[in-house]
């Protein structure tokens, strides 16, 4: 049980807030200053992606389904909205909430040219890969845990890790 409160606690939140950073800069060489972000979750992952994201001049929603947690993103100034709100705006998507399909197909076909979307959760069913693949979707390998997924109309996203964690 100890072990348990450990890595909630501290792991999850504190870890989160330092990889989430080295993890983006590692695979995209992106700086967060005004990239607009919608993070999904904020439990102790969330809490710790937000934090860091915010610290680097990033400007970070939040969608959260749990009331209490809901609160404390708003009580910590972050503005909390439905994914669907901002899916076309935001240059990154952050899923951290073990649920399954938080980013459907849908998202992703309304994301905009460029937009990175990536998992921090511990599920890896958070977003629907499995609907990327499909013939007309080209996928493109840029580098190690970094795909293009390319519309006919050539607009692609980033896809990190093929979304796992």
């Amino acid at each position: 049980e100890y072990m348990g409160v450990t890595k909630q606690k501290f792991d999850n939140l504190y870890c989160c807030r330092e990889s989430i950073l080295d993890g983006l800069k590692r695979t995209t060489d992106m700086m967060f200053g005004g990239k607009q972000v919608v993070v999904c979750g904020y439990g102790e992952v969330g809490k710790g992606c937000c934090a860091a994201l915010k610290a680097m001049g990033s400007i970070v929603y939040v969608t959260e389904i749990d009331p209490i947690c809901a609160l404390q993103a708003c009580m910590d100034g972050f503005r909390l909205v439905k994914l669907n709100e901002v899916i076309r705006q935001v240059d990154i998507v952050i899923t951290c909430t073990g649920n399954k399909n938080v980013v459907t197909r849908e998202h992703l076909d309304r994301m905009k040219n460029g937009c990175i979307v990536c998992n921090m959760g511990h599920s890896n069913t958070e977003i629907d890969v499995a609907s990327l693949r499909t013939p007309e979707l080209t996928w493109e390998r840029v580098r190690s845990q970094v795909d293009h997924v390319i519309w006919p109309d050539g607009k692609r996203i980033v896809l990190l890790a093929e979304g796992r964690l």
